[in-house]
């Protein structure tokens, strides 16, 4: 019997690990966590290109050095490393030098134990350049005011891919604190994290940019999900999702220069700021759906440039401003606020997996958004599907492009999809209309697939044809994240698997 391929949650970027496994590659050395190498006499070997634990231990350091550990493995910590120049306590040594965490799968989480102490897991001092690839962080905490850093504080330079932040706790930035330094997150998941200010990310003084990634679930008093303060972030093809606070639910901008593209802020909730505030800074949004916030959409109290957004379905108005909104192209502002160029009821779908790596809102029941002028259009959209898809070069407003023809690549399967449909051999998991938004958000998925095939991006047509079978029932006991199950669900799953071999897929 055909079985689901496996789920793949994250996808490799390309540049971001070429970049970050080549930077010292002439002069590496690999050093490999096992029984008799500790995860934190390697950080030490590697910060001093010594051999500091002795015969039988890690082997030293040598330039830019690689550890790994064991694949998918869950390392337990329960007491900190150091204390580090006042900052908190940290489990790992500081890094000082250029390091790759290769974590293959692997989960760092501290003791979950009534007397376990306070620490974070990972402080990268302002001389220290530090990669981390397929890791999850889970449950760091420090208890104090103006402390940073639930998992990691940095003032170095880090770069995170493929990677989960997960449940973490202190009092400024819950999962991650970037002070002066250079944070780089691809292919990631910020979530469930605690602060007082900045749930998920806080940046001051310092440069954030988040690409294909989510900052999901987090909670603070003032930011739920970023606080950006005299910084300069950017997100694109990511989503702020389901963060709450007391004021400013997703984005939190103070004295920050911000650029937010082909990306979704969607369910954030707040009392004011919802969605994102923008006080004393500089927002720059182009192309991006900002939806169903509680609190507000966008709160502009300084300058906000929109090209080409769509802002609907928020509580408390979805474009609040007492500052300078300068509207390009055409942005689409649901309850006419902010001197929308376009306004009316929009029908988007609930934050669901149409595709790509991040969760997206979908048009129903496939209403086409206002075209706008192509000059204004970027090459592809949140999920990377390309832009635009009308043959008058005109592409659609907000985070994602409605693909309006079934691509070449998938015209068999989206045949068996909807036959088994038509059969009622293929239903949804849920028998409510989320459940109907669900089969159409797995439908995007395989049209997806076909546009990023057709387009020669076989590596993400891979992924997303084996993310779209793990959203699929074969047995009659469909999961939470099931999107649809029937009689014949494994003969949709038959067609994945070929299609899968078909374009030799790894």
């Amino acid at each position: 019997m055909p079985v689901k391929l496996s789920a793949l949650p994250f996808r490799p970027h390309a540049l971001v690990l070429a970049l970050a496994l080549a930077s010292g590659a002439a002069s590496a050395a690999t050093l490999t966590v096992s029984g008799s190498c500790t995860l934190l006499n390697a950080i030490h070997n590697a910060n001093t290109d010594t051999d500091t634990d002795g015969t039988g231990g890690c082997s030293a350091g040598n330039g830019a050095d690689i550890i790994k550990l064991k694949a998918n493995s869950v390392y337990t910590l329960s007491s900190p490393d150091n204390y580090a120049d006042g900052e908190g306590e940290n489990a790992l040594p500081s890094i000082t030098s250029t390091i790759t965490l290769n974590g293959n799968g692997a989960t760092l989480q501290r003791a979950n134990t009534a007397d376990t102490p306070d620490f974070r897991f990972l402080h990268i001092a302002a001389n220290g350049n530090l990669t981390l690839d397929k890791l999850t962080l889970r449950n760091g905490n420090l208890d104090g005011d103006y402390l940073y850093g639930g998992a990691i504080l940095n003032h170095g330079t880090l770069t995170i891919s493929n990677s989960q932040i997960d449940q973490n706790q202190v009092d400024n930035g819950g999962g991650i604190a970037n002070l002066g330094g250079t944070l780089a997150l691809s292919n990631s998941r910020i979530t469930a994290n605690r602060a007082a200010v900045g749930g998920g990310i806080i940046t001051v003084n310092g440069t954030t940019a988040l690409v294909d990634s989510s900052v999901s679930g987090n909670k603070a008093f003032i930011a739920g999900g970023m606080m950006n303060d005299h910084a300069t972030v950017s997100l694109s093809n990511s989503t702020l999702s389901g963060n709450t606070a007391n004021d400013g639910g997703g984005l939190s901008n103070q004295q920050a220069t911000v650029t937010l593209s082909n990306s979704t802020i969607s369910g954030n909730k707040a009392q004011q700021n919802g969605g994102i505030g923008n006080l004393a800074s500089t927002l720059t949004a182009r192309h991006n759906t900002i939806a169903k916030n509680q609190g507000g959409g966008l709160n502009n109290q300084a300058t906000a440039i929109l090209t080409n957004n769509l802002i609907a379905g928020n509580s408390n108005g979805d474009c609040l401003n007492s500052g300078a909104v300068i509207l390009k192209g055409s942005n689409w502002i649901e309850d006419g606020s902010c001197n929308a160029t376009l306004s009316g009821n929009i029908n988007l779908d609930a934050l669901l997996d149409n595709g790509g790596v991040t969760a997206t809102h979908a048009i129903y029941p496939h209403k086409m958004v206002k075209p706008t002028s192509s000059a204004l259009c970027p090459a592809t959209d949140q999920r990377h599907v390309s832009r635009p898809q009308t043959s008058d070069k005109r592409c659609d407003i907000g985070a994602i492009e409605q693909i309006r023809f079934i691509p070449a690549p998938v015209t068999d399967i989206m045949q068996i999809f909807q036959g088994l449909l038509a059969s009622g051999n293929l239903r949804p998991t849920l028998s409510t209309n989320l459940g109907m938004q669900q089969l159409n958000a797995l439908m995007n998925q395989f049209l997806v697939a076909g546009d990023l095939r057709a387009h020669h991006q076989k590596p993400l047509a891979c992924s997303q044809l084996q993310r779209s079978a793990a959203r699929i029932d074969p047995d009659h006991s469909p999961e939470a994240d099931d999107y649809a199950t029937g009689d014949q669900a494994v003969v949709l799953l038959t067609a994945i698997n070929d299609l899968h071999s078909t374009w030799k897929c790894p």
